[in-house]
Order: structure tokens, then C-alpha cells, then sequence
């Protein structure tokens, strides 16, 4: 039973002490007759057994704990507080002096000297214009492969579509489904090549370095499954038609042509960085070209 409490004057609200209302709650709490899930409710779901069971263990704990009657309560929880913190901070220490921390240092290390080795970063590990443009790589399986296509110039003699087909291969991650084999124009032909032989040059060097890779596993971040389905697409193909050239889902060519456009956004803000205005109209040409219909609407529902 609560303590009774006087009328509060007309017009303002009455005073309230959660102190002795929370005590007083607690104090009533012991004489509350909870019902039991099983035998009371006829509840079999072992998962609400089990909360209901927690739930109790939880309220019993509360009723027994003394501390909502000390008087230095807020004192006390700061300095716990403040203990608590401490502990995590040198949990953390630990953590930075032991064995376990140090374990993936020769690892680190060796990616460190190909990042230096290809001028990602100098010698003072500061990141430099190319480590400036691989951030910004973040759609693609393989942001060094993305970078060195870019600083190759590469890119520079592909149409907006061609170059849409070709980052394709570093964003469909998808394999397994693909048995059509795409159709390329001479072109992407090429351009596919010279990408496969770049990314075993970057597998062969990062294992020369002492990189722990394989290289047959790293080569195949280059997936050529959807190249000809996004060239098609770009150029303006009906998206029934292109599901014909492929046996890849549909869901899957949707999910790839939406983020490739989000790899349109990345590669303009890498050509802002290097100041190459040609690759950034080049992608806001790629970009309008693929973002239309069925693969970019609000609502699949919605006619």
C-alpha cells in the first residue's frame, strides 16, 4: 500500500517521489502471486518458459537488493561507474601487450609494403592519391584491381556502357548459376583480358611479398558472368530481353545493376580526385544510362 499523500493546491501538479514510490512497489512485489506459464496458463512455447523463468529470477533479485535504500545510492553508481570504465580500459591494455594482439602483425606488415610498393601510402605510411582513390572503391570485390584499372587509364578508350560492362565483372559475386557464356564485342574482349592478366600481376606480387593468398582465388574476383546482360542493358534493352541472354536469376541481375550504379558514384569521385573530367562525364552518362524501368523502381507492386 502506497503512503497516503495530501491534495496538491488547485492548478499544480502533485509532487511525486519515485524514491518511496519505487520503494514501495518493491515492498508490495513480495507479497505479488505470479502466475506460472505452464501450469496456470497452459503455455508450452519453451521460449516463453524460458523468459517468463528469467523474468522471475530478475524480479527476485530486485526485491532483495538493498541498495535502493542507501542514502549515498548516486555516489555510490558514479564511483562504480567510473571503476567500470577503468577495468575496460585496462582489460583493453592487456589485450594491446598479449600474444593473441601481435598474431596478425607479420600479416599487416607484409600488406603494408605492397600498398607502399604499388603507392598507396609512403614510407611514413601517409595515405597518397591513390590510397585516396582506392577508399572510395567500396562496391567492387577488389578495390586494388578497381584502382590500378582506373590509374591504367584503362577506361579511357570504352564507351560509358563498356565501362559499365566491365565493373560489372567486380560486382557480380555471384557464380555457380552462370551457364550461357556471355557474348562480348572485340572490345570488352580485350578489356576483360587485360583485367584477368592485371589481376594476376597484383596476386603475384602480393604473394612475392609474403601475403597469404591464393591466386587462383584472387583472379576469380574478376566474374565476366553478367558483362554482356549490363552492356545490353545500358544500351537499352527491354529487361525481358536481356534475361533471355543469361541464366543468372532475375533478382541477381536487379541487385547488380543497382549497385553498379552506386559504382558509377564511386568511380566520379575518384575521377574528381584525380581531376580526369572525361571519366566523370563518361559516369554520369553510365549511370542515367542504366538507372530506368523495372530495375530502379520504388515498387515491383506498383504499376
Amino acid at each position: 500500500k502506497l503512503p497516503e499523500m495530501e491534495d496538491p493546491p488547485k492548478g499544480r501538479p502533485p509532487p511525486v517521489d519515485l524514491r518511496s514510490c519505487l520503494r514501495a512497489l518493491r515492498k508490495g512485489m513480495k507479497s505479488f502471486q505470479f502466475l506460472d506459464p505452464v501450469s496456470d496458463l497452459r503455455i508450452t512455447d519453451i521460449d516463453f518458459v524460458e523468459m517468463a523463468n528469467h523474468k522471475r529470477a530478475l524480479l527476485s533479485t530486485l526485491t532483495s537488493n538493498k541498495c535502493d535504500d542507501c542514502p549515498k545510492l548516486a555516489e555510490h553508481y558514479a564511483e562504480m561507474s567510473l571503476r567500470s570504465r577503468y577495468q575496460r580500459q585496462i582489460e583493453q591494455l592487456r589485450f594491446g601487450f598479449s600474444e593473441q594482439s601481435l598474431q596478425f602483425m607479420p600479416d599487416f606488415e607484409t600488406r603494408v609494403s605492397v600498398l607502399q610498393h604499388l603507392h598507396y601510402i609512403n614510407e611514413s605510411r601517409t595515405v597518397l592519391l591513390k590510397g585516396r582513390v582506392a577508399r572510395e572503391m567500396n562496391t567492387v570485390t577488389c578495390e586494388l584491381l578497381a584502382t590500378e584499372t582506373i590509374f591504367e587509364n584503362a577506361l579511357k578508350g570504352l564507351a560509358p556502357e563498356e565501362i559499365l560492362s566491365l565493373f560489372s565483372a567486380l560486382v557480380f559475386e555471384e557464380r555457380g548459376r552462370q551457364v550461357t557464356e556471355p557474348k562480348l564485342n572485340p572490345t570488352l574482349e580485350k578489356a576483360h583480358g587485360e583485367m584477368m592478366a592485371r589481376a594476376k600481376s597484383l596476386g603475384v606480387l602480393q604473394i612475392e611479398a609474403g601475403v597469404d593468398i591464393d591466386i587462383d582465388e584472387y583472379v576469380r574476383n574478376v566474374n565476366w558472368g553478367m558483362m554482356e546482360v549490363v552492356y545490353e542493358w545500358a544500351r537499352g534493352l527491354p529487361f525481358s530481353d536481356i534475361c533471355l541472354l543469361t541464366d543468372i536469376l532475375e533478382g541477381s541481375i536487379v541487385r547488380c545493376i543497382v549497385r553498379l550504379d552506386e559504382t558509377c558514384r564511386e568511380i566520379r569521385n575518384a575521377a574528381r580526385l584525380i581531376g580526369d573530367s572525361d571519366l566523370f562525364v563518361k559516369m554520369e552518362e553510365a549511370s542515367q544510362m542504366i538507372k530506368r524501368d523495372i530495375v530502379f523502381a520504388s515498387s515491383l507492386y506498383l504499376g
